[in-house]
């Protein structure tokens, strides 16, 4: 008994370490993003070339000292590591709570119909013809703006097929569609693609500049692991009595969904939702490292770039690592914490 409470106090100890540094770091973080908002940041970080590769603690030429030194245009590290921080804790945020969203919705609905659904077979043929009609345009609007003679030919064709499912739907029967192994199917292509790769082409020939829209590409690619995570939760809440007597007492599947998944698959969400903040900042700033995601804020990644120019302005590389790796403690300890309550 004393071994297994002396277990339990080591335990509430960890638990209460780590609620304590996940408040002290949001706070910080949250100070931090307030100061970019209301003060005026605009003088330091203009272009200033009597001002380059300042040491820590130096004094500018308009004489306010850069307190952690200033990069290769003479900017101050500090004054963009504060404008930075807002922007990549956006980027986290966004793209872990709406990936966090579409995997609750995807992981609930595939755990609560594994057993498959019936569908009509032209509803199917529709479903997969409008999806082909979507990359068309996509590719035509891209690739192929110049050859106006393929469009009302591959239009016409569409449009015969869709008439020739429409006229015959009545004949074609019903198929049973597993979405459990579509979807388990779905997410082991996905996993075989490298998702840096990807992300690094995608942004290459699309050439984002936006913060959005790295959100969105972020999110297509973090929804899916996550997505696993809730779909494994939800399982083993589809074979409770609860979720049987919802069933008898004719609830709605979103009903369900909100009053018995929603609840149980929250603290593994979390914790999945926690990892996928601290990986898309990560990303965020390995592309704005790289020089292919060029965002017009200061970024931690794009300041770390400038560490490659010059070797001995050791500052370039510390303070903005520094920033990257207080926000993956962060989210470690949050998700410590989570993982501690369940």
């Amino acid at each position: 008994m004393e071994v297994i409470d002396r277990i339990r106090s080591i335990s509430a100890v960890g638990q209460q370490r780590s609620l304590h540094l996940w408040m002290i770091l949001a706070i910080v973080f949250l100070v931090i993003s307030i100061i970019s908002w209301i003060w005026p940041m605009e003088p330091l970080l203009s272009i200033s070339l009597p001002d380059r590769y300042l040491s820590p603690g130096s004094v500018r030429s308009d004489g306010l000292r850069s307190w952690l030194g200033s990069d290769a245009l003479g900017r101050d590290i500090l004054a963009s590591l504060i404008v930075a921080t807002p922007y990549a804790l956006l980027v986290g945020l966004l793209s872990a709570g709406l990936s966090a969203v579409v995997a609750l919705l995807v992981g609930a609905l595939v755990a609560h119909f594994r057993e498959g659904i019936q569908l009509p077979l032209h509803s199917v043929l529709l479903a997969a013809l409008s999806m082909v009609v979507l990359l068309y345009g996509m590719a035509y609007r891209t690739y192929l703006p110049s050859l106006d003679i393929i469009s009302p030919l591959v239009i016409l064709l569409l449009a015969s097929i869709s008439m020739i499912i429409g006229r015959y739907r009545k004949r074609l029967p019903h198929v049973q569609l597993s979405v459990d192994r579509l979807f388990l199917a779905f997410a082991e292509i996905f996993r075989a693609v490298p998702a840096l790769l990807m992300i690094l082409v995608i942004v290459a020939v699309c050439r984002l500049d936006h913060s959005l829209s790295l959100v969105a590409l972020l999110v297509f690619f973090l929804w899916v692991s996550m997505a696993r995570v809730v779909r494994a939760e939800a399982l083993s809440v589809r074979e409770k009595d609860y979720l049987a007597a919802g069933d008898i007492m004719g609830y709605s599947t979103i009903q369900l969904l909100w009053r018995h998944y929603a609840p149980n698959v929250l603290p593994a969400l979390l914790v999945a939702a926690s990892y996928a903040m601290a990986a898309a900042i990560i990303l965020e700033a390995t592309l704005s490292f790289l020089g292919i995601y060029t965002p017009d804020h200061p970024s931690w990644g794009a300041q770390l770039q400038g560490a490659k120019d010059n070797i001995t302005a050791w500052w370039l590389a510390i303070f903005p690592g520094f920033m990257i790796f207080l926000v993956l403690t962060m989210a470690q300890s949050f998700a410590d914490w989570v993982r501690s309550r369940r």
